[in-house]
């Protein structure tokens, strides 16, 4: 129903009231049954429209129209089909003297509807109103239809039920106006409808007595408003509210019209002596001292309910002063919380002492997703019964969508918190939510076996929301540090020279560092999803199987090896790797692999060793590698008869060469010789520079001592070739000595030393020999 159509159906009905003063007769009679039958569509339409919580209430209320209705369409077969007056009492007042506790009973089901607890100063304000009213009512309409000797008593008993089920009505529409809860236009419109009604039926039975009521009269109105609002009330959207449960329990405000109220109320049993004495007329004592002593229980017990509550206010302001204070202090503790463990510790130590005052309070935390909660702390009355770990919102599958939604869920019976914390549950729970950035992260849940009063709810939101900042402040610091650790992991990795990898215990790849690029050629994750064996070296691979294997499970120690792997163009390189098991850190779960291009330095190495053993100019072994060779074949010479021989060289007059030609060409020359000895000799045999112009030569294996003269004739054959420097043809001789053993107890000195001196003689007799 659109929220115009009760304006709609508003304007109509008062329109239509109009129209009935303008007809008189039949015309005007059945115009009076619509305005009962419109309220009764009216009622029909609302309810089907805005579909309110409570049902029953309408329903009754409907039922009392329904008997108004019959009322009236009993009145109308009288006059206009049997054409005479109703009998009084007649079938028509029996509808009519129903339908006022029907009436009554609707409006106490929505009284009840809006408060369902006791709500006793409600209660006692109605019934001051009523009694006030009922003095006058009794004096003014009961008493003279009780006086009347000319009624009967069927007569009597009906005139004098009809002001009393007035007062009935009466009583109900004051408990239902006076309920705490918002004033709803729907609740605006009943009430002002039996307040037409009351008036009517008030003036209508003083016209009775008076005998001045007629049929189609200006009175009419009244009764027929109130039907036009019986039938607008429900149509207003505001009819669903109007039978909502009050969210103000046990709070009624002494508000100073209310106060007013029931003042004149109390006051008009005084004032009725007044009149009555002004108009001399009997002043009714036993009614009157009935009215004033039952106004005097109700005022005293109203003001005792008032004391009543001053007393529980201040208890609660004492209560709410200690929340506060432990809320404060709980705030301070929570500042200092360092994780999630102190904070949850801190939130159920907080929720205890804020029902300190209960009976039996437990008080737990569970954190994690609604599918997957796990007991962080707890604290109170039997806590350490609790039987689960783990829990599952969907224990409470109708309050899941509260609590994910940020809203607390209060729950009542032991089993159905027994089902969520295990062990023994308590008679009442409250399930408050963590929200944190946004997301689920939890539950406080707060046991008892007393009633958890609604000032508590503030309570527990305020600690959640402490809570939920504690713990949104640890996870941002986290995230901080998180970040912070990564960034600089990152900037390490990526600014680091070496290579990391980080392998299954497959040894299947799933980590790479940006600098494989760099050393193996590979871009982007190239290597990721492939075997570090797939690039490994075939001769390495059974060495590298054997070090990762070793590697995995020592805690502490870290191994190196050097292993040779692929280049995405397919060449070799040389790294050194250091594994790192690190296969149970969450953050890591693999093995670490560290690898280090190693190729430079090697070639560094092999150069100083190079250079360590070998003549910068000639490139030939120098003495010491020479002296090396020379005991490694002696130590290897276990042939009889084999010798071993080492032929001594030495260039004779080379000074002359060098200032003559110069230094350059010394030089040259020196090469030239080192070059022509090594393309004579064999393989296997060594030619040496010792240093100046002295060379050597090692013969590993000689058969006879004529054997080694033809290879040092051959030598001097040879050098006796020019050697060509700078365009020029230069002719040296040189001398040569011989040291030959097959002894093994001679050691390489002994032979060096005995060729040296068998090759200097030759040199000083400046000539060519051997």
């Amino acid at each position: 129903m659109r929220p115009t159509a009760w304006r709609a159906y508003l304007t109509l009905g008062v329109g239509i009231l109009v129209v009935y003063f303008l007809l008189d007769g039949v015309a005007q009679a059945i115009l009076y049954q619509t305005f009962g039958t419109a309220a009764l569509i009216g009622i029909g339409v609302g309810i089907r429209r805005n579909r309110p919580s409570q049902l029953l209430p309408w329903l009754v209320f409907a039922t009392a129209v329904l008997l108004q209705l019959a009322g009236d369409l009993t009145y109308f077969f009288y006059e206009n089909y049997l054409h005479v007056l109703a009998p009084f009492p007649s079938a028509a007042d029996a509808f009519y003297l129903s339908s006022f506790p029907t009436f009554a009973t609707a409006l106490f089901l929505m009284a009840r509807a809006r408060v369902p607890q006791r709500d006793w100063e409600s209660v006692i304000d109605a019934v001051i109103i009523a009694s006030g009213v009922g003095v006058l009512t009794w004096i003014y309409l009961v008493v003279p239809y009780a006086d009347d000797p000319a009624l009967t008593i069927v007569e009597r008993t009906a005139s004098i039920a009809y002001p009393l089920m007035d007062l009935v009505i009466l009583t109900a529409a004051l408990r239902l106006a006076v309920t705490p809860g918002s004033r709803v236009p729907s609740l605006n419109l009943l009430g002002l409808s039996f307040i037409v009604y009351f008036v009517t039926d008030i003036c209508y039975a003083v016209m009775l007595l008076e005998g001045t009521y007629r049929s189609g009269s200006l009175i009419d109105a009244g009764w027929l408003f109130a039907a036009v609002l019986w039938g607008t009330a429900p149509l207003h959207p505001s009819m669903r509210k109007l039978t909502e449960r009050s969210s103000t329990r046990f709070q009624v405000s002494l508000s100073t019209p209310r106060l007013m109220l029931l003042a004149g109320a109390s006051l008009l049993v005084p004032g009725v002596m007044g009149v009555q004495i002004v108009r001399s007329q009997p002043l009714h004592g036993p009614i009157v001292a009935s009215g004033s002593a039952l106004l005097f229980l109700l005022v005293l017990t109203r003001m005792f309910g008032l004391m009543k509550d001053l007393s529980g206010t201040v208890d609660k302001y004492r209560q709410a002063i200690g929340r506060e204070r432990t809320l404060r202090r709980t705030g301070a503790k929570l500042g200092g919380a360092q994780d999630r463990g102190d904070i949850y510790a801190v939130a159920v130590d907080a929720s205890v002492q804020l029902t300190a005052d209960m009976q039996n309070t437990r008080a737990t935390v569970w954190g994690g997703a609604e599918h997957d909660l796990a007991l962080g702390a707890a604290a109170g009355h039997d806590a350490n019964s609790i039987t689960n770990i783990h829990a599952s919102l969907t224990e409470f599958p109708s309050s899941t969508t509260e609590l994910l939604a940020g809203r607390a869920v209060r729950v009542e019976g032991a089993f159905a918190v027994e089902k969520l914390v295990g062990g023994t549950g308590k008679e009442n729970g409250l399930i408050v939510p963590l929200i944190v950035l946004d997301q689920f992260a939890g539950v406080l849940v707060v046991e008892t076996d007393s009633i958890l009063p609604d000032e508590l709810g503030g309570a527990f939101d305020t600690l959640a929301s402490q809570v939920e900042l504690s713990l949104e402040s640890v996870a941002l610091t986290q995230d901080l540090l998180e970040r912070k650790s990564d960034a600089r992991f990152r900037s390490l990795v990526q600014s680091s020279s070496d290579v990391i990898l980080i392998i299954d215990p497959d040894a299947t790849i799933h980590y790479q560092s940006p600098t494989v690029a760099k050393i193996l050629g590979f871009e982007d994750d190239g290597l990721i999803g492939t075997r570090i064996m797939d690039w490994l070296h075939p001769d390495d691979r059974e060495g590298a199987v054997a070090y990762i294997a070793e590697s995995m499970g020592r805690s502490g120690a870290v191994l190196t090896s050097e292993w040779r792997l692929k280049r995405s163009d397919d060449s070799w390189v040389q790294v050194e790797v250091t594994c790192n098991d690190l296969l149970l850190d969450p953050n890591v779960s693999g093995v670490v692999l560290t690898i280090r291009d190693i190729s430079e330095r090697r070639a560094f190495e092999e150069e100083l060793t190079r250079l360590a053993f070998h003549d910068p100019l000639t490139a030939l072994p120098n003495r010491a590698l020479f002296k090396d060779r020379v005991e490694h074949a002696i130590a290897r010479n276990e042939r009889p008869g084999e010798l071993v021989t080492v032929l001594f060289l030495d260039i004779d007059d080379f000074k002359s060469i060098n200032d003559t030609l110069g230094h350059l060409s010394g030089d040259l020359l020196l090469q030239a010789v080192g070059e022509r000895l090594t393309q004579i000799m064999r393989p296997a045999d060594t030619v040496a520079r010792f240093g100046g112009d002295e060379f050597a030569v090692l013969l590993e294996t000689s058969k006879s001592l004529e054997a080694v003269n033809d290879v040092a004739e051959r030598i001097l054959s040879e050098l006796r070739l020019p050697f060509t420097l700078a365009s020029t043809d230069v002719f040296v001789n040189a001398s040569v000595g011989v040291a030959s053993t097959n002894s093994l107890q001679m050691t390489a000195d002994e032979v060096l030393h005995d060729r040296m001196s068998q090759c200097m003689r030759p040199k000083e007799e400046e000539r060519t020999t051997v």
